[in-house]
């Protein structure tokens, strides 16, 4: 819907984009609740899947909205989510683990944050002299 106020939503996913596209009805329905807002304005929707979704599943999701005469509009955007569920850390036998000195300190961090700010400050130095150096020549 492009305009007015949509009376309710129906949001269906799927792990097969296609089917969303071509047979929207027959894909799994979120269950939420939601007043729908003026059309434009920006929503935001928590739900939870009543399935266990295992990692690295990717699933589809799409819209349609039904205004008060019951019309629906079209199969809004597909998006596309995929659940990803970090690696569990290995522990070690080190008092802070890999790359920390004896008291908890990342080492790799630092070298890293030391390295980046070193970088900045070269890329700042190098616009400022090449500005300089501009200003000067057009002037001349």
């Amino acid at each position: 819907m492009d305009q007015g106020t949509a009376t309710a939503y129906e949001i269906r996913f799927s792990e097969d984009s296609d089917l969303l596209r071509s047979n929207f009805s027959t894909a799994h329905l979120v269950t939420y609740n939601l007043p729908p807002k003026k059309a434009g304005s920006i929503e935001k929707l928590s739900f939870t899947l009543f399935s266990i979704i295992k990692n690295a599943t990717t699933l589809f999701f799409a819209a349609k909205a039904e205004d008060k005469a019951f019309l629906k509009s079209e199969t809004s955007n597909i998006i596309q989510v995929t659940k990803i569920v970090p690696k569990a850390p290995v522990p070690t036998d080190a008092p802070g683990g890999p790359g920390t000195s004896g008291g908890g300190v990342n080492i790799t961090a630092i070298v890293i944050s030391v390295t980046t700010v070193t970088m900045v400050a070269c890329l700042i130095a190098s616009v400022t002299m090449c500005s300089m150096k501009s200003r000067r020549v057009s002037h001349a």
